[in-house]
């Protein structure tokens, strides 16, 4: 879904495209969040200041890709290629992230943990005192998560620990716990360096502890990052899942005890958690 997205600002900016162009490739990313159905207001904004806001963070968002880009250019020189490739890329991109947004295509049982978990932030003034500020969707905070995206796929995918954790910090200083569901949306699709920054993400403390106290279902997470083969998604998984039952976490915060042990078989760390994690499950039925 993100490569060709994102490949069109920064296909454009390895090209030296002109400025007209990423007017173009700016209105293109602001009518994917249209067409995804993510312009509802929030809070007591009134919905054209949101609409001006989210505009403009569309607009910021496609000028860091571009630069990216820019700086591929100064580094192996501009790449011949015609003006309409970017505008397709994005296009076709634009196209997948209004349609996996509008459709989940997850299992069932996925998509009711999901549904679970958004409404657990949506709702999280109703268990702390977030209130409206913690709003996921704020368009400010989107822009945030989708500024951290542009960076993880610049990222290879065997990308390292330090690496991951530069971009994590820079989401989780300007965001702090909020950014949970909109990364949420972005894992499990192939990419490990994407799984590994959420996995990052709710290890820090911070983040972690206050999703718990506002009673985040994180089973969701576990249950699309659970079926990763990749050594570093499962390394992270591991280490996290350790941490959490270490703090005497919920269940609501660790594996389903179901789907972990299906894959406890072909994955021996995964093993070593299952007994602790069933003992958590039972303890908090």
């Amino acid at each position: 879904m993100a490569v060709p997205l994102y490949g069109g600002p920064l296909l454009a900016g390895w090209m030296q495209a002109a400025w007209p162009l990423l007017a173009a490739l700016a209105a293109m990313f602001f009518l994917a969040q249209i067409l995804s159905g993510k312009t509802a207001a929030r809070g007591d904004m009134p919905r054209p200041l949101h609409l001006t806001v989210l505009a403009l963070t569309q607009v910021v968002l496609v000028l860091a890709v571009y630069a990216a880009g820019a700086g591929l250019s100064a580094l192996t020189g501009a790449l011949a290629a015609p003006l309409w490739l970017p505008l397709a890329l994005t296009a076709l991109g634009g196209t997948i992230y209004a349609l996996h947004y509008s459709h989940d295509p997850q299992q069932d049982e996925v998509i009711g943990l999901l549904d679970q978990a958004l409404a657990s932030i949506t709702n999280g003034a109703s268990f702390d005192s977030g209130g409206e500020g913690d709003d996921p969707t704020d368009p400010q905070d989107r822009a945030a998560v989708q500024q951290a995206m542009a960076e993880l796929w610049a990222l290879p995918p065997d990308a390292g620990a330090s690496e991951l954790d530069k971009v994590v910090q820079r989401l989780e200083a300007r965001v702090g716990h909020r950014a949970f569901a909109d990364l949420l949306n972005e894992v499990a699709e192939g990419f490990a360096q994407v799984d590994r920054a959420l996995l990052r993400y709710l290890a820090s403390p911070a983040v972690r502890r206050r999703l718990i106290a506002e009673r985040t279902d994180l089973r969701p997470a576990f249950a699309l990052l659970l079926n990763s083969d990749d050594p570093g998604v499962q390394a992270d998984l591991v280490a996290l899942v350790q941490t959490l039952l270490e703090e005497d976490a919920p269940a609501s915060a660790l594996p389903p005890p179901e789907q972990l042990r299906d894959r406890a078989g072909e994955a021996p760390e995964l093993a070593r958690l299952l007994a602790p994690v069933e003992h958590a499950a039972r303890k908090g039925g």
